[in-house]
């Protein structure tokens, strides 16, 4: 008895060439899922550093506002900062002076028969600007940020530059 297969002229090869066809289609589906992760991850390196910008100022005001408690200054400051172990990679913060906008009672006193204590609202304002250092030592900007905030300060004794908004004393 032999055992002979017919083989039939049109299907001959027909399991090779689906397995090809099968194997481009994953290829695709590969290079597809790779073009994604590496999008997504461009995306969260620029989350990263804009953050770090939106940091950077807000620092900046924290500074200024500590500067104020402690020294009474209401100057600006210039700030740089390098990332810890990076020599290419910081950010520059400029915080304009602090603006007295207007001066009113304590709201915290529990008695505020005693006219030493104020409360004092100020406009602080901040920008941070990201940067990276190339290797001829030119600076390129990643980012930046600024931010404006009003800070209300209280109690706060008499100071002799403390003004009204209007220019009088309180």
């Amino acid at each position: 008895m032999s055992t002979h297969r017919s083989h039939r002229s049109g299907e001959a090869g027909s399991a090779y060439v689906l397995t090809l066809i099968v194997l481009l289609v994953l290829t695709l589906l590969g290079l597809v899922l790779a073009l994604i992760t590496q999008s997504e991850v461009e995306v969260g390196a620029n989350e990263r550093t804009i953050n770090r910008a939106f940091y950077g100022a807000e620092a900046g005001i924290t500074a200024s506002v500590t500067s104020f408690l402690f020294n009474n200054s209401r100057a600006g400051n210039d700030l740089t900062f390098m990332d810890p172990g990076s020599t290419i990679f910081g950010t520059h913060v400029e915080v304009s002076p602090m603006v007295q906008l207007n001066v009113g009672p304590c709201n915290m006193c529990e008695v505020n028969q005693n006219t030493q204590y104020f409360n004092i609202t100020h406009q602080i304002e901040s920008e941070a600007s990201r940067f990276g250092i190339d290797s001829d030592g030119n600076e390129t900007i990643l980012a930046r940020k600024s931010l404006e905030m009003m800070v209300v300060i209280q109690p706060i004794q008499d100071t002799p530059d403390i003004e009204n908004f209007d220019g009088e004393k309180p």
